[in-house]
Parts: structure tokens; C-alpha cells; sequence
């Protein structure tokens, strides 16, 4: 199984967050997320919202399916 998105650029994202203040999306702001399954069984998700033509990731969790 290939990873669709680019597991550098994840990881550096997933750093980010741990760097950057907490916020909560707006009350009618669009929220995104976007999840992959690893090989090693654990799905990563980001959850993001589109400011200023940017992403800005606000959670991120991981889970092991099997």
C-alpha cells in the first residue's frame, strides 16, 4: 500500500501543531479533514480550516485499526 499524501510534509504539520497556540475553528467557518492509513495499522487525521488561502491544521489524532 502507497501513502497518498506526502508523510514528510505530515509530519512536519503534526510538529507545527505541537508548536502553535490552541484555536477553535469559527462557529460557521468550513472545517477539513483529511486522514491516511499506514501500513503499520495506525490512521493519522487532520482537522483544518482554509485561512487566507492557507490551511491552518487545529487537532490532529492518531489510532491503531489492527
Amino acid at each position: 500500500m502507497s501513502c497518498l499524501f506526502d508523510e514528510i510534509k505530515i509530519n512536519e504539520r503534526v510538529h507545527e501543531l505541537k508548536n502553535r497556540p490552541p484555536f477553535n475553528p469559527d462557529k460557521f467557518e468550513p472545517v477539513f479533514t483529511v486522514s491516511q492509513l499506514f501500513e503499520t495499522g495506525v490512521r493519522a487525521t487532520l482537522y483544518f480550516v482554509i485561512r487566507n488561502g492557507e490551511p491552518m491544521f487545529y487537532d490532529s489524532k492518531q489510532e491503531r485499526i489492527f
